[in-house]
């Protein structure tokens, strides 16, 4: 069955489910509305697991049976046991409704008595909203287990590694998950996701339209923070872009506290560390990313556009984790380098990672200006987190800062490039010199 093929069945169960409860309030005991509910869910459920064509094993009839579905979905109203969950013990971490576990399987927990409330009103339009949220959190969920699979099949890209280094501290830093939960990198990419799985099924809608957009640019843009102490021991907060927090949190799990299951949550960080704690080199990864291109370029079972986007996504990964051992980079290390790979090579790659971080400072600020015109558009109506209730002019201030921080935030890095390629080239010349 292809992908089309699926989705239609998966748009004649939701038509179904949505038209049901639309003209039918949901009352206790009925025994047709949450089979029709649980039946179009687990159905969903195994069709978009179907869909990411990855083999995975999910029985409808039994999806709480975790010994020999890939991933269970739990009910839990439903007969679903709290000494089940408990059997996890210290190995079990939980993110919003999806649990992974370090040495088993992972679930999706669904809390139905909660969603259900919502279909039990007498105004059609609210049960209708209601019946789309439960449809919209069993996505959202799903999509949590997709970024799962991206840490764990370790293929390189800035996005797997966004979600590994999230999950990483919001497994591992106490409250991070709570303090941080509206700007999360895979809280706004799982409710980016569901909004476009949500049209793909249903067709386009203005609401979801606008929300991908928000979701995006909420993912690209935003900040972190947590309670750490200063150089006298007295508590501060520190606040950050998203990626300047996991970076340091990450580098203080792995090196400093050595946290033994790091690795077996988020293996693609073995791309930046080793399995002893300590940083790769940047010949390290600058040799590691060589071969790892080299052999996505021999590919010849995958159409050209796919493999380009996989090498890209693949420099994309590398630069950042180059950059980073850039700023530690030892004069011995540096030289290494030099011998090692040339100055015209290093001279190319910084080149190459300028122009990165001036496309992602451009997507960026548009991501931000898209986000302002849809929060100040008159009578928009917008996912709640979103609603501020600010003035236009407000807003508009609030935009222009953030645009500044970014670009800031930007040009530091692209700089900092340029000095490198400045010394390169110094050193150059003086070798000329010498000759």
């Amino acid at each position: 069955m292809t992908i089309e093929e699926r989705r239609e069945i998966e748009k004649k169960e939701v038509k179904k489910y949505l038209e049901y409860f639309k003209n039918n309030k949901y009352e206790e005991n009925n025994k047709e509305a949450i089979s029709l509910l649980l039946n179009t869910l687990t159905k969903v459920f195994k069709l978009e697991l179907d869909n990411m064509e990855l083999g995975l094993k999910f029985n409808e009839e039994k999806p709480y049976d975790i010994e020999n579905n890939d991933i269970g979905l739990y009910f839990l109203s439903q007969g679903y046991n709290e000494k089940e969950a408990k059997r996890f013990g210290d190995n079990r971490r939980q993110v919003g409704g999806f649990v992974c576990d370090f040495e088993g399987k992972p679930h999706i927990d669904l809390d139905i008595n909660y969603l259900l409330e919502g279909l039990k009103v007498e105004d059609e339009d609210i049960r209708l909203e209601n019946a789309q949220h439960i449809l919209f959190s069993l996505l959202h969920e799903m999509r949590h287990y997709k970024q799962y699979l991206m840490t764990r099949y370790c293929i390189s890209s800035r996005e797997a590694m966004t979600f590994s280094k999230d999950y990483a501290v919001n497994c591992f830093i106490n409250k991070f998950y709570e303090n941080n939960y509206k700007d999360s990198a895979i809280e706004n990419d799982a409710n980016e996701s569901a909004s476009k799985l949500f049209q793909e099924i249903l067709g386009e809608d203005d609401f979801f339209s606008q929300a991908n957009t928000l979701y995006k640019s909420k993912f690209n843009t935003s900040k972190y923070r947590y309670s750490a102490l200063d150089e006298n021991g007295k508590p501060i907060n520190v606040i950050g872009y998203k990626e300047e927090i996991t970076d340091h949190l990450v580098e203080f799990l792995v090196c400093k506290e050595k946290i033994k299951n790091i690795f077996d949550i988020a293996p693609i960080l073995l791309k930046e560390y080793n399995e002893d704690f300590t940083r790769k080199t940047t010949s390290e990864v600058i040799s590691n990313m060589k071969s790892e291109l080299n052999f996505l370029s021999r590919i010849d079972f995958l159409e050209e556009d796919k493999k380009q986007k996989l090498i890209r996504d693949s420099k994309e990964m590398y630069y950042d984790i180059i950059f980073r051992t850039f700023e530690c980079i030892t004069e011995e290390e540096y030289d290494k380098v030099i011998r090692e790979f040339g100055e015209n090579e290093i001279i190319e790659l910084i080149e190459e990672m300028i122009d990165s971080f001036e496309e992602r400072r451009e997507m960026q600020l548009d991501l931000i200006n898209k986000m302002f015109r849809i929060r100040t558009k008159t009578g928009n109506i917008i996912p709640v987190e979103f609603a501020s209730g600010k003035s236009y002019k407000e807003l508009l201030i609030d935009s222009e800062q953030e645009k500044y921080q970014l670009e800031d935030f930007y040009y530091g890095k692209e700089d900092f490039l340029y000095v490198i390629k400045d010394c390169i080239c110094r050193d150059m010349d003086i070798d000329e010199q010498n000759r």
